[in-house]
């Protein structure tokens, strides 16, 4: 083969003459492959739309959770303050009784001005006046529906002595028997024969594990009653009333139960 520039000899298979460096053969381009190229864009940009619509779903899916959150957190807060407010009414019954327990003895003018709490003597619910006997009436604004009857949800009430003194306080949870009147339901009779006078409050109603239907606040001591009943052998409910009384320590002095019967039957 000749060098077309030096017209010398060069080989065959050479791609520069030796003798005055020209180009004999020009390099092989690769052939731009179009298609190939379009396909491989396509993939690339399909992976980052791929890639973005997950992020977006990522982003969906946590924004869902974090409403449904919200959402959860929301009702909880909503019950616990349900709760909360039920609490403390409940407390402010309890609270107000134990607080005319101190002027046991005195005047009810002289309790009243005192813990600023102005006493009816008749109760603005048909039921409670039917249902309690007292002097003198202080009760829960807020109502319950008991077996189509309306009470409050407690009331405390005075009964005073012939003297005009306060003679006893009574505070009446309504509440406890607003599902049934017969009170709890317990699997079996309670029995308190294994406490010994003086063992701890804490510890004798544990025993009994429910909430008093009424608390009497006498002078010396305070007397708690329950309202429960229980599936007999023969499976006939029986309703029980349990009276627990206590030291103004707080210390057990005796219990006493009571069957009751359907009447009028």
């Amino acid at each position: 083969m000749e060098c077309p520039k030096c017209r010398k000899t060069v080989g065959e298979n050479d791609a520069v003459c030796r003798n005055c460096g020209i180009a004999l053969k020009e390099p092989k381009r690769k052939k731009f492959d179009i298609k190939r190229f379009a396909n491989k864009k396509r993939k690339s940009d399909l992976k980052t739309v791929d890639g973005k619509k997950g992020l977006m779903r990522i982003k969906l899916n946590e924004n869902r959770i974090k409403v449904i959150l919200a959402g959860v957190l929301v009702i909880l807060i909503l019950v616990l303050l349900l709760v909360l407010i039920s609490h403390i009414s409940g407390d402010k019954g309890n609270k107000t009784a134990q607080e005319f327990k101190e002027y046991i003895g005195r005047s009810v003018s002289v309790a009243e001005k005192d813990i600023e709490v102005h006493l009816k003597d008749e109760s603005a619910f048909r039921g409670v006046n039917t249902a309690l006997s007292f002097d003198y009436i202080y009760e829960s604004e807020d109502e319950i529906e008991i077996n189509n009857i309306t009470y409050p949800e407690w009331t405390v009430t005075i009964n005073i002595d012939k003297n005009e003194k306060i003679k006893n306080v009574v505070y009446t949870d309504f509440k406890t028997v607003e599902d049934d009147l017969r009170g709890y339901e317990k699997d079996k009779n309670i029995s308190l024969d294994k406490f010994d006078k003086g063992a701890k409050y804490n510890t004798v109603t544990e025993e009994i594990d429910c909430d008093p239907y009424k608390i009497t606040y006498n002078k010396d001591n305070t007397s708690y009653m329950y309202k429960y009943y229980y599936k007999t052998d023969n499976g006939d409910a029986q309703q029980v009333i349990v009276y627990a009384v206590f030291d103004d320590e707080d210390k057990f002095l005796y219990y006493s139960s009571e069957l009751v019967y359907p009447e009028n039957m």
